[in-house]
């Protein structure tokens, strides 16, 4: 059963909104651009970008992301919300395409590598974040998802699939036991239609909502292994000698086919199966 929608869904309410919150910006004409699990896009005839959250949990971090931005200094462009605060999030356009499809140059990997450098260093993050307890939140997190896979995957699954499934989990929580690793801040969705590029170099990174404190190594693993290389490489076996970033791959479809499940998607449910098993 599909969810009821929520917060602003279409091009009228987020020009009435944008009118009686920014009066002293013009933005010309409002265009639906896209959507995603938690946000609606919208994209302005003067190039503001506007982000419409889809639920309470996206709103509430949705105020998280304008605020924690706003206090980060990266090496390339990332939103810059005009106010921390409100029902949406407004900030200029950041020029250039998603890399997707693109091979990556030696430049462009090393911008990357540079980036994510810089958005895991520990002053990102107060200590209590980094501490154990950090990490058993972490933990928590994919125990969850473990148990919602049981429940909602595995009757879909043949029983190979269903024993290959639960020795990836289980090496996945001992290696994650032994390897001694801290949380940092991650982008947290990191594909590579986040990434834009103009001119063959990286131009900024887009969509944080997600950004959390969790493991480096799973902003490694939306990451195609083309991109790991060079400087690329030797920070990934850096932070993840253990290969964690495996897994964080590997398991990915699985959430996709969980919120089609959710969501009563039955034909993008099968599509998510279908790329599932093809990197199991």
């Amino acid at each position: 059963m599909k969810r009821l929608k929520w917060g602003v869904q279409s091009v009228s309410m987020v020009d009435n909104y944008l009118g009686k919150v920014f009066d002293n910006i013009s933005f010309g004409t409002i265009h639906f651009m896209a959507e995603g699990w938690d946000y609606r896009c919208f994209l302005s005839e003067n190039n503001y970008v506007i982000r419409a959250p889809k639920n309470p949990a996206a709103q509430t971090h949705l105020q998280y992301e304008m605020a924690k931005l706003k206090t980060l200094t990266l090496p390339l462009a990332v939103p810059q919300y005009i106010q921390p605060f409100g029902r949406v999030g407004v900030y200029p356009a950041i020029f250039g395409e998603a890399v997707k499809g693109k091979v990556p140059n030696d430049t462009m990997v090393q911008q990357l590598q540079e980036f994510l450098e810089v958005l895991h260093q520990d002053v990102n993050l107060p200590p209590q974040a980094r501490s154990i307890k950090g990490v058993q939140r972490w933990v928590k997190r994919f125990r969850h998802l473990h148990d919602e896979v049981v429940e909602k995957v595995y009757p879909l699954l043949s029983i190979k699939e269903q024993r290959r499934s639960k020795e990836r989990f289980n090496e996945f929580f001992r290696d994650l036991s032994l390897a001694a690793w801290s949380c940092t801040l991650i982008h947290g969705d990191l594909s590579l239609e986040h990434i834009l590029v103009n001119k063959d170099r990286v131009q900024g990174i887009i969509d944080f909502g997600d950004m959390l404190a969790g493991d480096p190594a799973y902003d490694l693993s939306g990451i195609s292994l083309q991109w790991e290389r060079g400087p690329l490489r030797e920070y990934a076996l850096r932070v993840d000698p253990g290969g964690r970033r495996y897994f964080y791959r590997w398991a990915s479809p699985l959430g996709d086919v969980i919120h089609e499940l959710d969501e009563g998607l039955v034909e993008s449910v099968e599509q998510a199966l279908e790329k599932f098993r093809r990197g199991n």
